[in-house]
This record gives C-alpha cells, sequence and structure tokens, in this order.
C-alpha cells in the first residue's frame, strides 16, 4: 500500500487555502480516494479554462513529499511558479537551460522535459504531468515513468488521447473527468464560440497521410493558394468585428476587431497569410519553432495588449497559452488529430470583458469566434463538444448531441432547431434541413420537452418572421404549436400581441400584407371570368349547345367536331 502525499490540510507551509471551484475540491477528494485505493498512475480531464494550474498547485500544498512538476513549455513553467506563489509557495526551483530559479535544496521542483533530460533526476515521491496527452513520448516514458516508478504520477490534460487518436492506458491506471464542457458553460466558467465554416474549402482528397496525419509538404502547398489566403483574410475582416446582439435577436452589431490566433499549416504559409493581411492594414506578427524566446513572449504579450490585432503561428500557440483577451481563433491547418485541434482552438474559451479581472464571471464575456478554414469542425466535430474518453478506446462522440446545420448565406453554425440564422437573419428552407431518420415516438416525447430556452428561440425566430412578413401577432403561437404539439405559454403569447399593438413599422406592414392579399384575390377572380372563354360559348350557341354542355362528358367529341378549342 502505497503512502498518502495529499492530506486536508497543508503540512509544508501555513498559508490561507485557496478559494477552489466545486468541481476542483471535489477532484482532489477524488485522487485522495483512488490514492487510498493504491492507484499510482492518475489521469485528470477537464476543458482549457477549468483552473488547471490552481488545481495543480493546490494538489502541490498539501503534499508531504518532494514534489516534481513536468511540461514542455517554458508558458507552463511560468504559469506553474506564478500559480504556487499566489498560494505562498515559493521554495520552489526550476530545471529549464540556464533559468536563474535553478535551486537543488528547494522540496518542489517545476522542470523543462528537454532539460530533465541533461540534468541529474530531482527526488520526487509526487509527480505532476501537465499536458500528459505527450507523455506517451519517449522522453516522458524513460524521465519519468521508469524513473519515478515507485512516485505518483498524476496528468492534466483536456484531450487524454494521443495526437494519432489512440488511448493512453498503457501508461495510467484510470482516468477522472473533473468536468465537462456543458458544466463549465453553464457555470461561465468557459464561453462556446460562434463557429463559422468558411466560404470555401481546401480539397484534400489527393493528399497522402503520414503519421497519422496530413503530409506536411503537400499541405502547405495547397493551403498557400492565394484564393484560399486570400479567403481567410476575407472572412475575418467580415467577422472580426461583429458580434451577437446583446438581446438576443436576429443580426449582428459592430464593436472592436477581435485579437485573433491564426494557425497556419507550415512556416511559408504562415508568412503568406503575414503578407497578405498586413497589406490590408492589419497588425500580425508571425511565430513558430525557431522564434527567440524573449520575442515569442513580446508578440504574446503585444496581443494580449491590444499592440497586435492577430498572431500567425506554426505549432507554437496548441498549449501553455493564456491571452483571455484574445478572442478569435482563424484555424487554416488541416488535421486528423482531434488533439491538435481541440488545444488550439481552446484558446479562447476563457471568459473576458473589457475592464474586469481575468477569470470574472460577473459581466458577460465577449463572445469567441472561432473561423474554421480547414474544415476541422466537419472532421472532429465542435472542440466545446464533451465526449466520451477512456483509456482503452478512442474518444467517442455522444449519442445524444444536438443537431446543427450551416447557414448558406454567412456559413455559420446553428441549432437545427432554428428558422432563421440568428447571425444573419438567413430563412432556412426545408431543404437546409439536415439528414435524419423517421422520427421514433421516444424522440417526438424528446422533442416535446426540449429545454425552455431552445423553445423561446424557436417562437422567437416565428415572431421575427411575422413582424418581417406582415403577419398577424398570432402566426408565431400558431408555428409553434406546429412543431412542438402544445401552444407556447400564454404569456409569450400576450407578450407578442402588446408589441405589435406598439410597433407601427409592424403594422403598416400588415396593412401592406392585407392590402397585397386583396389585390392578388382580385386579380385571381378577374382571371378566372376571362378563363371561361365566351368564344367557346357563341360557338356551341350556335350549333344547339348550352355552356352547361362544354364541360360535359362529351365536351372532347363537340371540341372535335364543331371545331371549339
Amino acid at each position: 500500500m502505497s503512502t498518502l502525499p495529499l492530506f486536508d490540510r497543508p503540512t509544508l507551509i501555513d498559508f490561507k487555502p485557496p478559494n477552489l471551484r466545486p468541481y476542483q475540491a471535489r477532484a482532489i477528494q477524488v485522487l485522495r480516494d483512488r490514492v487510498r485505493q493504491d492507484k499510482r498512475r492518475i489521469m485528470l480531464v477537464g476543458p482549457t479554462g477549468m483552473g488547471k494550474m490552481l488545481l495543480a498547485a493546490s494538489i502541490i500544498r498539501t503534499s508531504t513529499v518532494p514534489v516534481l512538476f513536468v511540461c514542455h513549455r517554458m508558458e507552463l513553467i511560468d504559469q506553474c511558479c506564478k500559480e504556487l506563489a499566489r498560494l505562498g509557495i515559493t521554495n520552489v526551483g526550476v530545471i529549464r537551460a540556464d533559468d536563474e530559479r535553478t535551486d537543488a535544496a528547494c522540496s518542489v521542483q517545476v522542470a523543462s522535459i528537454q532539460t530533465l533530460a541533461r540534468r541529474k533526476k530531482p527526488p520526487a515521491g509526487l509527480v505532476l504531468i501537465d499536458e500528459c496527452h505527450r507523455s506517451a513520448a519517449d522522453s516522458y516514458v524513460d524521465l519519468v515513468f521508469e524513473h519515478y516508478q515507485t512516485a505518483i504520477i498524476i496528468g492534466f490534460t483536456a484531450t487524454p488521447t494521443r495526437y494519432d487518436g489512440r488511448p493512453l492506458g498503457n501508461l495510467f491506471e484510470c482516468l477522472e473527468v473533473v468536468c465537462t464542457y456543458a458544466e463549465l458553460i453553464e457555470d461561465n466558467f468557459i464561453v462556446a464560440p460562434d463557429c463559422y465554416s468558411s466560404p470555401e474549402q481546401p480539397n484534400l482528397s489527393s493528399l497522402r497521410v503520414v503519421g497519422g496525419d496530413f503530409d506536411e509538404e503537400a499541405l502547405s502547398m495547397m493551403m498557400r493558394q492565394k484564393k484560399l489566403v486570400g479567403n481567410l483574410l476575407d472572412h475575418w475582416l467580415r467577422l472580426a468585428h461583429l458580434y451577437p446582439k446583446p438581446d438576443g435577436g436576429i443580426g449582428m452589431v459592430e464593436g472592436p476587431r477581435r485579437r485573433t490566433f491564426i494557425f497556419a499549416s507550415s512556416i511559408a504559409h504562415s508568412l503568406d497569410i503575414c503578407e497578405r493581411f498586413g497589406a490590408a492594414g492589419v497588425r500580425i506578427a508571425h511565430l513558430d519553432g525557431t522564434t527567440p524566446e524573449a520575442e515569442r513572449r513580446r508578440i504574446i504579450h503585444a496581443l494580449g495588449e491590444g499592440e497586435l490585432e492577430a498572431v500567425s503561428n506554426v505549432n507554437v500557440l496548441l498549449e501553455g497559452v493564456d491571452v483571455p483577451s484574445a478572442k478569435c481563433v482563424a484555424h487554416a491547418r488541416p488535421t486528423l488529430s482531434l488533439v491538435l485541434f481541440r488545444q488550439s482552438t481552446g484558446r479562447i474559451f476563457r471568459p473576458w470583458h473589457p475592464g474586469c479581472p481575468p477569470g470574472c464571471v460577473k459581466h458577460p464575456s465577449v463572445p469567441p469566434l472561432l473561423l474554421d478554414h480547414a474544415d476541422n469542425i466537419a472532421r472532429h466535430g465542435f472542440p466545446h463538444e464533451d465526449l466520451h474518453w477512456g483509456l482503452t478506446e478512442r474518444a467517442r462522440r455522444m449519442v445524444h448531441r444536438q443537431q446543427l446545420k450551416l447557414c448558406k448565406g454567412c456559413y455559420a453554425y446553428v441549432l437545427a432547431s432554428r428558422v432563421l440564422c440568428p447571425y444573419c437573419g438567413y430563412e432556412f428552407r426545408p431543404e437546409d434541413q439536415p439528414k435524419t431518420l423517421e422520427e421514433t415516438h421516444e424522440q417526438l416525447v424528446r422533442r416535446n420537452s426540449t429545454p425552455e430556452a431552445m423553445q423561446r428561440a424557436f417562437f422567437d425566430d416565428m415572431v421575427h418572421v411575422a413582424r418581417r412578413k406582415g403577419y398577424k401577432p398570432g402566426f408565431a403561437s400558431a408555428k409553434f404549436k406546429d412543431h412542438y404539439g402544445a401552444w407556447p405559454p400564454w404569456a409569450w403569447s400576450e407578450s407578442v400581441k402588446a408589441s405589435f399593438a406598439s410597433d407601427p413599422a409592424w403594422q403598416m406592414a400588415y396593412e401592406r400584407n392585407q392590402t397585397r392579399k386583396e389585390r392578388e384575390k382580385k386579380g385571381e377572380q378577374t382571371a378566372a371570368e376571362a378563363a371561361k372563354t365566351p368564344t367557346e360559348e357563341a360557338d356551341a350557341m350556335a350549333v344547339g349547345i348550352g355552356p352547361e354542355d362544354v364541360e360535359s362528358p362529351f365536351a372532347d367529341w363537340l371540341r372535335d367536331e364543331h371545331g371549339i378549342r
């Protein structure tokens, strides 16, 4: 039976306990339970934005044995040290290149996996691995799992699978989901992005797959086409400054451009993007793996402060980047890797509002924007969609998930139940609906119990149609009954009636609609009278045949015999 390095109260320091979110406190309790069950390899899974560093620092704070925190980027090292200091843990050494914070005597060591390979391994009874989806690499297996066989190893990740999609059951004994996207979105700890496809997607059917992903050289040539780079710029210029209406109405309002991460397919592709955006007056910079660390820090800081509007990068801003004010991802890197897609898009989920401290949930956040120019949503689903994760099988999508469709007007993904696109007002036609199997009785019951928010959205769409087309206020209620099999709440209908009574524009549209209907009705009557063909009546009378006989069973014969046409 292993010792327990995690206790309810701190033993190494005397400091005020951190204010943990409920799911973070629950995760620590689950860890204690698993340790008591003699589990030594535990993976904690939660979305980007769950407060991973606070959770890790809280675990370290309660440890009674030496601790080693392992990661692969300088940004993650800095974040960990900053969070530990915030909790009063300053006895921390850093194992990374020529970092001045190096101190082998400290009981807590924060190490770069690259430097750990060239240094003496510090003693540790508890090892924490950040971004542990990388832990299948030889460096982690040799330096962590093999070297610290008697230690308890805890991994953190939002994507508990290798880059090629294979599970990690050979390294970890148990997988614990700390929280889900749905939970964090509901509690405003993260914000779901507005997702768009693009007017033109690359045709990748001819590309080879090498090492589990598209061949990088051929992919770069494909994505560097001028029309694709230009399309990326045009789409960004059209949408980066538009925001959904605060009242939830149809359409968008203008605001400042969102600060943007652009994910490119290669260095050459990223430089092409920077050149094209720069020529359009966009303040943009390029990052790749060869960018010096000081320059990388400067560029990321400049984006966070608004000095830059966009940063184009190649596999640099996938993990460990915390810029809450960046609220747009333009994805131009097609990939077969679920991990790569989710890690890159997760950069914009954290809530942020100008003038508020990071993580503030008291004010509505700036809505994140995802522009998918790589068709990755079609490949992997939405980056904020909860999945079934496992240690012995690949990730699976939930059976019961929201159905969506693509707007032909603005290329936004919207709920399949919407009649109007909430972003551009496009009115969906029957052929726009996603194909589904015939509904079973259970599905009909489930649709009838649709959450009130979705029902209200449908009702409001119908009100918008009625106002725009000049229909009666009762149109929305009638359509609601057709769709859900029951009338909407009385208060909804009364509210629409009151809105109609106080809306001169709607009343005028209704009067115009009624006038048009009257005009059409008179036109139809006139056309019907003209269709009685007086020449036929006259010819029939000439041969002793009454008008009523023209439409008799012998009408064809009469027409043939007497030339009536």
